[in-house]
């Protein structure tokens, strides 16, 4: 599920090696050619970790996508933020040509 806003891509939900429920992203450019990374759910992203089916994802997506957008830009880490930055075409300025 795309992240709106951002360039992640949610790319599945699991587990870490202690047992909490945690969600995968990657960059959604596949040549872009930076690992994924995952975010633990459970008081993190609080609507995420109550909607385990595809279902209620597509339901809460808005939400879900405001949470992690607001996760990753306060706590993620400076090459996570970078993943997660969307740059539209508009946004590009070009110095004046001489």
């Amino acid at each position: 599920m795309p992240i709106q806003g951002t360039n992640l891509v949610a790319v599945g939900m699991g587990f870490d090696v202690n047992g909490n429920s945690t969600i995968r992203f990657q960059h959604r450019d596949k040549g872009y050619g930076e690992r994924g990374f995952s975010i633990q759910t459970n008081g993190n992203l609080p609507t995420a970790h109550r909607v385990r089916s595809n279902d209620g994802w597509m339901r809460n997506r808005e939400q879900i996508s405001r949470e992690v957008r607001n996760y990753v830009m306060r706590y993620g880490t400076p090459r996570q933020q970078m993943m997660a930055t969307f740059i539209r075409a508009d946004d590009i300025r070009f110095p004046p040509s001489r």
